[in-house]
């Protein structure tokens, strides 16, 4: 019979043990400090995702000079600005799940080989000796690649960001992971503008008349420019082939005590016990025999073991079963082993993780409506976030009022280079930095956040509509920029961070990866009605204004259907508590007030 191998493993545990092991091992990541190695690991792998998205775009304008002489026709453009955005939306779900089958370390390292591969492949693409290849189907197949391996890298960055971060850390710690965006965008912005003044003396011609050594100077800049992107990613890779298996989904998943003990004896000092048998007898043993690994308690139990249950929030939900025929007799030992649960169990489970099996009531009863929550803020908000065009060379153009026609090769793209700094990078990093701060604050974030860019929505499409011919048309440029900040200083992380905290550790890739493919379909659409007219000031600025609704529905559905990963103290809850759902979720704010109140006064009034 065939075997899945190396996940296929049957693992051998008493019920007791392993809740022991939850508990200590919880305990101590709870006890560490913010973890900065966690962050860079995951951050470095961050920041080239977005320095690849905007590397990309800031390689269409000299995209359009060597190949389509000077203006990309409309059909292809929109071919070239959706490829990567239609690999987004099916990276998350693809790699979410796979995490959640096979564990985080094996797929986090093969998310960055895919975006290596596809940033090498788009840098290198080329139309052969003579025009011999049509270059549009190598652009956007390999950008439809990288945008797949994008794509996987969020829920996988979030989740073992998440997983690895004690409780008190673990806000700022992914906050911190998604402060890498606009250093990417940034660093982006600040490589293209070298290698461009490196070739200065070699494309001053306007676009029409670039030919020549301007032509090969201004292909060699695009390639180097996306080409580093491919650079970047080889420590994180390194790096990521290192670090161990999260814990949690070590225990809650692949009932693997080995890999939780080695961690807490490489995290914490020797002369902590941490081996001791719940049952008072000698620590247990761990064997590797045939391809897996065998546990064996030390002592005289020969009773059989209690039946393992999933504590990952689902009492009722008991996928992982015993395979009986493995049970073994060794002297006095009793051994029992583990198997993987089948894809159909996995399915299984997280329908009734959704919509439950009671169906009391309704079936609100489920926690469908907190995946509902996460998926729908964020494919809202990235509507607006990509509609507004942040890494759109044409909105830049509209936004700055830069003239297209006869202006020099070296001109036009250095503007480019410096508005998108000015107008986009700068203000997102600011709000991104704050935000880091302030991140134990997240729901209130989102919840007020959405409303403060509805405002802001506002007043930049009336200023498009009002101030775009005008002599005051800069104060355009300082409203966006406001509006960037508080993009980032708002809902922007936190529909990145809020998914990875509340869904179960069974789960959570799979449920981040559907959130984040819920925005990618958000940007997707909003790309299709960005280049459904001819943009111009006044028509943006109309639809500006009418995407106050997407952020003010954000809010409601935050309100609503968004899990508050804070108690009602506003303190992190932990994973755990996060993970019973939607039910559970409310049994503990009960709870909490009943705590809060004081008690009751024994006897009655004094007269």
């Amino acid at each position: 019979m065939l075997r899945w191998r190396p996940w296929a493993v049957d693992i051998v545990v008493y019920d007791e043990d392993l809740d022991r092991e939850k508990r200590l091992s919880y305990d101590h990541i709870d006890e560490r400090h913010f973890g900065w190695l966690t962050v860079f690991v995951a951050g470095a792998g961050f920041l080239t995702d977005i320095y690849d998205i905007v590397a990309g775009n800031v390689a269409l304008p000299m995209l359009a000079i060597v190949y389509w002489g000077g203006e990309i026709p409309p059909h292809e453009k929109r071919g070239i600005n959706l490829a990567p955005l239609i690999g987004a939306l099916v990276g998350p779900i693809t790699f979410g799940v796979l995490a959640d089958r096979y564990g985080r370390k094996g797929v986090y390292g093969i998310v960055l080989i895919v975006m290596m591969a596809a940033t090498l492949g788009l840098a290198l693409s080329s139309r052969g000796v003579g025009g011999s290849v049509n270059i549009l189907p190598w652009l956007v197949v390999w950008r439809l690649i990288l945008g797949f391996g994008i794509g996987g890298d969020f829920p996988l960055s979030a989740a073992i960001t998440a997983e690895f971060a004690p409780r008190k850390h673990r806000a700022r710690m992914l906050a911190a992971v998604f402060l890498m965006k606009p250093v990417g965008e940034i660093l982006a912005h600040v490589v293209a503008i070298i290698a461009i003044s490196k070739s200065r003396r070699h494309i001053s011609p306007g676009p029409e008349d670039c030919t020549g050594e301007c032509l090969r100077a201004t292909d060699s800049i695009w390639r180097w420019v996306v080409g580093i992107g491919a650079i970047l990613p080889v420590g994180a890779l390194i790096l990521r082939l290192q670090i161990p298996e999260s814990v949690r989904y070590a225990l809650e998943v692949e009932k693997d005590i080995p890999t939780a003990t080695g961690y807490r004896a490489a995290t914490q000092p020797m002369e902590q016990d941490t081996g001791q048998s719940t049952s008072g007898g000698q620590p247990p043993s761990f064997l590797w025999e045939n391809g897996s690994y065998s546990y064996r308690p030390q002592g005289s139990r020969t009773s059989d073991p209690p039946e393992l249950h999933q504590h990952d929030g689902q009492s009722e939900n008991r996928s992982i079963s015993s395979n009986r025929d493995s049970v073994e007799q060794a002297g006095q030992n009793e051994r029992r082993r583990v198997r993987k649960e089948t894809w159909g169990e996995f399915w299984t489970g997280f329908r009734i993780f959704l919509f439950t099996d009671r169906w009391r009531d309704s079936h609100w009863e489920g926690s469908w409506t907190d995946l509902a929550g996460t998926s729908l803020t964020w494919m809202l908000l990235d509507f607006s976030f990509y509609f507004v065009g942040v890494y759109n060379p044409e909105f830049l153009s509209i936004l700055w009022r830069s003239p297209k026609q006869h202006t020099p090769v070296y001109s036009m793209l250095m503007q480019y280079g410096w508005q998108a700094l000015i107008s986009n990078s700068i203000g997102a990093l600011v709000g991104g930095a704050i935000f880091v701060a302030m991140a134990r604050y997240r729901y209130n974030i989102q919840l007020y956040g959405f409303l403060i860019l509805a405002v802001f929505f506002v007043v930049v499409g009336v200023s498009l509509l009002t101030l775009s011919s005008g002599p005051y048309f800069s104060a355009i440029i300082v409203f966006h920029g406001f509006c960037r900040l508080f993009f980032n200083l708002g809902p922007n992380p936190t529909v990145f961070i809020i998914p990875a905290e509340v869904f179960p550790t069974k789960y959570r890739c799979t449920c981040h990866g559907i959130s984040a493919a819920a925005g990618k379909l958000g940007s997707i659409l909003a790309q299709l009605v960005a280049t459904s007219s001819r943009a111009n000031p006044a028509w943006l600025g109309k639809i500006i204004v009418i995407l106050t609704i997407c952020n003010i529905s954000g809010a409601v559905l935050t309100k609503l259907w968004v899990p508050n990963p804070c108690d009602i103290n506003g303190k992190s809850r932990n994973l755990e508590d996060l993970s019973k759902g939607k039910s559970g979720r409310k049994a503990l704010e009960v709870r909490e007030l009943e705590e809060r109140q004081p008690p009751a006064r024994e006897g009655g009034a004094i007269d």
